[in-house]
């Protein structure tokens, strides 16, 4: 039976009691495991079975969530004994009112319930405590996520014109025009081998190994289009890339690290807002280039199997504001001379 939701109980709402409970709760120490460091290095070794990238917001998540415990004095001992639903839920509740959104927390709690996972025990995360928790900063805040800046063909070739002959530039530019032929990741730029770009048959193409949506790393072969081509020769030549053979990385940072290094993402996001605009993320290309696609008259069906998307959810919602212009409404107003 339900219980009514503002029931006293000693003078006490029943809503501020579970607030109480809850506070009280989650300052006690989770279930013993059993488990210990040795699970723990024993689970790590399959981190590669995951993106890079996931594996990197997991263990986001899991430091934060370990620093808000130190901050808000809750026992934290970890693999020793499990976090508690308790625990987690106020972890939800406390950075909702930080105003953290609802789709950063819910990548926090993803890496918490990895940890937990990976050890073979059961998650805080699947409570309906936390659940519920979730649930409620939805509603309340809204599911809306922010979207990296597109970058469109036509800033991609305004930088393209302004750079020079330099062997920075060189790497550059060819970087920048592979990222938009392929709509690859930063992780999956950087990644890339001398080796990966092929010639055959007068086309050339470049294998993505492994993806964000491709964890078993059955790979995809994408296309690279003459001009890009044309700007890796160049900067393959002037690198010196053909006297290091094939494993030696496409991209390498020209500085002291010299050529057995590669270029971090972070490389790559200063390299894309450095040389098109300061707006520009690492994964702004890729937006752009969806969006060129879509206006261009192809489906996101068509975007998905192109960048290498499971479905059709994240092209649609990198061109949103172009599915709109095909409402009824839209064609109506063009019907009628307004638009």
């Amino acid at each position: 039976m339900s219980l009514p939701m503002r029931m006293q109980e000693s003078g006490v709402p029943l809503e501020k009691r579970g607030h109480d409970v809850l506070a009280a709760r989650a300052s006690i120490l989770g279930p013993v495991t059993g488990k210990g460091g040795d699970d723990m290095a024993l689970a790590s070794i399959y981190d590669a079975a995951r993106p890079p990238s996931t594996v990197r917001a997991y263990q986001l998540g899991q430091r934060t969530f370990a620093a808000w415990c130190s901050s808000n004095a809750i026992p934290y001992a970890f693999p020793a004994h499990a976090v508690t639903p308790e625990a987690l839920a106020l972890f939800v509740s406390d950075l909702a009112f930080q105003g953290r959104k609802p789709a950063t927390i819910q990548n926090y709690v993803a890496g918490v319930s990895a940890m937990h996972r990976a050890i073979d025990i059961p998650s805080p995360a699947d409570s309906s405590l936390v659940r519920n928790a979730m649930r409620a900063i939805r509603q309340s805040q809204g599911t809306r996520q922010a979207q990296a800046a597109p970058v469109r063909r036509t800033a991609i070739d305004t930088a393209l014109a302004r750079m020079g002959s330099g062997l920075i530039e060189l790497r550059d530019a060819a970087l920048i025009s592979l990222a938009y032929d392929t709509g690859a990741r930063a992780d999956n730029l950087v990644a890339f081998n001398h080796g990966d770009l092929e010639l055959s048959d007068g086309v050339a193409s470049i294998r993505i190994d492994r993806a964000k949506t491709d964890q078993e790393g059955k790979g995809r072969v994408v296309p690279v289009l003459p001009d890009t081509l044309a700007r890796l020769q160049v900067w393959i030549e002037a690198g010196g890339l053909d006297r290091e053979g094939k494993a030696a990385p496409l991209f390498y940072p020209l500085s002291k690290k010299g050529m057995g290094a590669r270029l971090s993402r972070r490389d790559v996001a200063r390299i894309f807002s450095t040389r098109i605009c300061p707006e520009a993320s690492a994964h702004s290309i890729r937006v752009g280039a969806a969006q060129d696609m879509r206006a261009a008259g192809f489906s996101n069906s068509d975007i998905a199997h192109a960048f290498g998307w499971k479905g059709d959810a994240m092209p649609a919602r990198y061109t949103a504001h172009l599915d709109a212009q095909d409402s009824a409404a839209v064609k109506l107003a063009r019907l009628q001379g307004r638009a």
